[in-house]
């Protein structure tokens, strides 16, 4: 998290060898380089530090957990400007597993601090703490069903005192079993309000937040349209202040060496444009290989910018039947002349990765400056540029290349 002093502030943990690890922090600089770090000691076990933030006085707060066997137990550890303990409070239950993720301060002076609850074998409940500014629990609450819930409270504080959690609610006991979830918790730990969002399927939400100037919400995370147990693609999900849906768009990743790989993401910030960048993974599914099933490429950072609308290239929403967006095809479609008079000849070529199969027809839309919908049209071939007239007025516009249920490329076209 940034620090008012400049640059930012980690919070983790070092791994001295198999049962023994230390919280840290880490201070960097505004050029991404570490200026000091400091591990924290403290009696028995394994500390694992997950998140964390700077607190009023300048010290920081570390939640995670603490493992002194059987089970694990969350931890809260309250720390000076220079990283020596202050205070640590441990919670939770013998033999089971709770972890902390999240903290946000509160308006009672305290902290809300989320994260996850075993609450029977090998079902894990989204599980919110409200304490004081000792980190004495005040109450306690899960959130969730009677099923195992993927993703922890990770909280976002409300202008209002309350907190905004993204999730998942399991409908019964397979993975496929889900469906995205928005809910607000309020300072009695009340659910306000509670939303489900998208098909039965593997998903999950792992991020929201408040869109600067604006009511609505943001959030992100993954889910799975194949009805298998992969590929997974990113979502981004828009609603407004109460988590009615105002728009929810998939992202699939897709490239000249991946065939509809695997991703998703886990974090997301609006941009100052009005946009918003969302960061994830990708990778390769398992493939059959000689030597069995191998997956020919490893996981890499994955990194989306869209705008207000969730579009990669602008006016993606005027596409009727488009549900999905892949992300790393962009120069498959191609314009010229560009930039190109009024009224005149402009011809678009399409080149799509070896082995590529559209969902249904091929097809050409062309929005304006203003996100008006220009033109459409299906493509009879790629074999060949396929032509047509400019817009008569002056302009930046956007040319999308989508089949009945994707959009795969797009570019932008400038007429003078």
């Amino acid at each position: 998290m940034p620090l008012d002093t400049g640059g930012y502030i980690c919070f983790g943990a070092t791994q001295n060898d198999p049962d023994s690890a230390r919280l840290a922090l880490y201070w960097i600089d505004t050029n991404g380089l570490v200026v000091q770090y400091h591990q924290i000691s403290l009696p028995g076990g394994a500390w694992i530090g997950r998140g964390g933030m700077q607190a009023s006085d300048g010290g920081f707060l570390l939640v995670g957990e603490y493992y002194p066997g059987p089970g694990f137990d969350a931890l809260l550890v309250k720390t000076d400007a220079q990283g020596n303990v202050e205070w640590y409070r441990t919670y939770g239950s013998p033999a089971l597993y709770e972890s902390l993720t999240s903290i946000v301060p509160a308006p009672w002076g305290g902290y809300y601090i989320g994260g996850s609850r075993e609450t029977s074998t090998w079902v894990w409940e989204p599980w919110i703490v409200r304490v004081d500014a000792l980190g004495n629990v005040i109450g306690e609450g899960n959130y969730g069903s009677p099923f195992h819930e993927e993703p922890a409270a990770q909280l976002t504080l409300t202008g209002n005192g309350n907190v905004l959690v993204a999730g998942a609610m399991s409908l019964g006991t397979g993975i496929m079993d889900g469906r995205a979830m928005l809910y607000e918790v309020d300072q009695a730990g009340e659910v306000v309000w509670q939303k489900l969002y998208g098909p039965v399927t593997r998903a999950a939400l792992f991020v929201v937040h408040q869109v600067p100037g604006s009511t609505d919400l943001i959030a992100a995370g993954f889910d799975d349209r194949t009805e298998i147990v992969e590929p997974l693609m990113g979502t981004l999900l828009r609603t407004t202040a109460t988590g009615d849906s105002i728009w929810m768009r998939s992202y699939a990743y897709h490239d000249s060496l991946v065939e509809l790989g695997n991703a998703g993401f886990y974090d997301m910030q609006p941009t100052p444009d009005g946009g918003f960048i969302a960061v994830g993974f990708a990778e390769a599914i398992w493939q059959q290989g000689q030597s069995g099933w191998e997956q020919v490429y490893s996981r890499d950072v994955w990194v989306v910018k869209v705008d207000s609308m969730g579009c990669l290239e602008p006016g993606c929403n005027l596409i009727t039947g488009m549900e999905t967006q892949i992300t790393n095809l962009q120069g498959a479609l191609n314009v010229a002349p560009n930039p190109v008079l009024s009224g005149s000849s402009v011809q678009l070529f399409v080149t799509l990765p070896k082995g590529f199969v559209p969902q249904g027809q091929l097809r050409i839309t062309i929005t304006d400056p203003q996100g008006r919908l220009v033109h459409a049209e299906q493509l009879a071939s790629m074999e060949a540029p396929f032509l047509l007239r400019s817009p008569s007025t002056a302009g930046i516009y956007h040319v999308h290349l989508s089949d009945a249920t994707r959009w795969i490329s797009g570019a932008k076209l400038v007429v003078e």
